[in-house]
């Protein structure tokens, strides 16, 4: 058993020296107590220690303790957040009405990953169900904002008129069953040997709430991906009624946003601030620039 490091560092090596029956030299003419030194040095080189899943960080006499989130979606618990939440489902306008849209029994609601589907808990049965949310609706998870679009519930960044910038959080399924083989499609039965289960990444047979939250960790991890979209139509009543045409971000799904004399300029403006179409804030910033661009089209219209 090593002593407590105590004191100056030659009584240490000796201390920890004798604790560990170091008394000759070692045959290769290091000895004993010059490995205990290397020990020590390593030591100190890897702490901080974890404990508890926080990360705690020395500065001197201070230590400093930095919060670490744990959750990570599961393919037991496949769902963007890690608990159901209360919420409403309201109508969309360009009004933002807050005006509720009646569900019937008060629910918790989540995102599944797998099709991008809200789900909510049924307290009549205690299972979990697959959501009625129309295009003509939005909820608001975690303090954001939900609406869906070609069949996905992905969260709405920003808005102008029918055109939107989207943003779906989706697990890495590929990566995922390729250590899995034929997971995907498989019997209930056969599917829980892999470590997957259908009512988990498929949501279809309505699992009990209750069993969902006892085995939440016993899957394997499931790696995310946020992906951008672009959602663009007329107008907002049009996206509503199915008429938005949905595309993943590139720059081309931006241009096609623009009439043709602005399409050069928004190309000069990615060049000269270096837009990266596959980096949130960047994304964000291209967005920014047309609706810009639109808006002043529409002034000279």
């Amino acid at each position: 058993m090593l002593l407590p490091l105590q004191g100056d560092i030659t009584h240490i090596i000796k201390t920890q020296g004798a604790a560990l029956g170091c008394k000759q030299a070692a045959p290769s003419g290091r000895t004993c107590e010059s490995r205990v030194a290397l020990f020590i040095i390593l030591l100190a080189l890897f702490s901080p220690i974890t404990s508890g899943g926080q990360e705690v960080k020395t500065a001197g006499a201070a230590a400093v303790t930095i919060a670490k989130s744990d959750y990570r979606p599961q393919t037991s618990w496949p769902y963007v957040f890690a608990e159901f939440q209360k919420a409403e489902i309201h109508t969309d306008n360009e009004a933002d009405s807050s005006d509720v849209v009646e569900v019937g029994i008060p629910a918790l609601y989540n995102i599944h990953l797998r099709g991008s589907l809200l789900h909510y808990v049924d307290q009549t049965d205690s299972r979990v169900h697959h959501a009625l949310f129309t295009p003509s609706q939005y909820i608001v998870l975690s303090g954001k904002k939900y609406i869906v679009r070609d069949g996905k519930v992905m969260e709405l960044l920003s808005r102008h008129g029918g055109t939107e910038l989207l943003l779906q959080t989706d697990g890495q399924w590929q990566q995922l069953f390729r250590y899995q083989g034929a997971a995907y499609g498989m019997s209930m039965s056969a599917s829980a040997n892999e470590g997957l289960y259908n009512s988990e990444l498929e949501g279809l047979d309505r699992p009990l709430y209750e069993v969902l939250c006892q085995r939440k960790a016993d899957g394997r991890e499931i790696l995310l991906e946020d992906v951008y979209y672009l959602s663009s139509a007329p107008s907002l009543s049009a996206a509503q009624q199915g008429g938005a045409k949905v595309e993943k971000v590139s720059r081309k799904a931006f241009e096609e946003l623009l009439t043709k004399p602005q399409r050069p300029l928004f190309r000069q403006f990615c060049k000269d601030n270096d837009i990266n179409f596959r980096d949130g804030k960047d994304i964000r910033k291209a967005f920014a620039k047309v609706i810009e661009m639109i808006a002043k089209s529409d002034t000279y219209k």
